[in-house]
């Protein structure tokens, strides 16, 4: 247990929202963009992963590159023209908007834990859909502060993210906790800030060999061996209800 808990940080993709939910709308969006334009479905996906997979493999280290610039080109290529943003940014985020939905258990631990610690985000993610996604879930108001990588200019491990976070906080890093689904991003970039981390699911729960596949990945991670090779998580949970408890908050409010 974090003894004297100030503050708890919640990376959004995997750990608020649920990454498969996430996939369904941007094939339910791909799926009307076809429509609306009359081309092959399948076409139109493989194009857009294709695309999209490009142009966050090509990012050079922690720099930022924004997932709406991403979808931009990747909707431009699959239609073969240039699609005016107000064209597609409606019907994106209607599609997200109907089947996006938060990780079992999110919306009972950020209640449990708000008005008890500082809460606040710290995610890889354009700022507009961080507000989007926090806004769908009705949890904005819990959050005291939401630091996205578009803010920042840098993508977490990178000290600057994590700085950020704490630094509009006023928190103490050793009395504050970080819950992350990624190994290299969250366990490692938390643990280096001097956070406690704590572990839910992906790579960050089952080891840095889970992200072999992962453009997104730290370079050389599938190199190495064992969940945990670099000593860097504190707790694992596999129930976000379990969170309170780790930073003295036992049962429900």
């Amino acid at each position: 247990m974090i003894d004297d808990a100030e503050a708890v940080f919640f990376d959004i993709g995997g750990v608020l929202v649920d990454l498969a939910s996430v996939r369904k709308g941007h094939r339910r969006f791909v799926a009307e963009l076809a429509g609306e334009h009359d081309l092959d479905e399948r076409d139109v996906l493989d194009t857009w992963r294709e695309v999209l997979g490009n142009y966050f493999s090509e990012r050079r280290g922690t720099e930022f590159r924004s997932a709406a610039e991403g979808y931009r080109r990747a909707v431009d290529a699959a239609v073969g023209t240039e699609v005016p943003e107000s064209e597609w940014r409606p019907t994106f985020e209607r599609a997200s908007n109907e089947t996006i939905r938060p990780v079992d258990g999110a919306r009972e631990t950020i209640d449990r834990l708000s008005g008890e610690v500082y809460l606040g985000v710290i995610s890889d993610i354009d700022t507009r859909e961080a507000e989007r996604i926090l806004e769908r879930f009705e949890v904005t108001d819990r959050f005291d502060a939401v630091t996205t990588s578009e803010t920042v200019g840098r993508t977490k491990p990178d000290p600057a993210m994590f700085a950020a976070a704490i630094g509009e906080a006023g928190v103490s890093p050793s009395r504050s906790a970080m819950i992350g689904d990624r190994y290299h991003n969250d366990m490692r970039g938390g643990s280096w800030a001097g956070l406690h981390t704590i572990a839910f699911g992906g790579s960050a729960a089952n080891g840095p060999e889970s992200d072999r596949n992962d453009p997104e990945a730290g370079v050389g991670d599938a190199d190495r061996d064992g969940r945990d090779p670099d000593g860097v998580v504190d707790y694992r949970v596999t129930d976000l209800r379990d969170v309170p408890a780790i930073v003295g908050l036992d049962g429900p409010e």
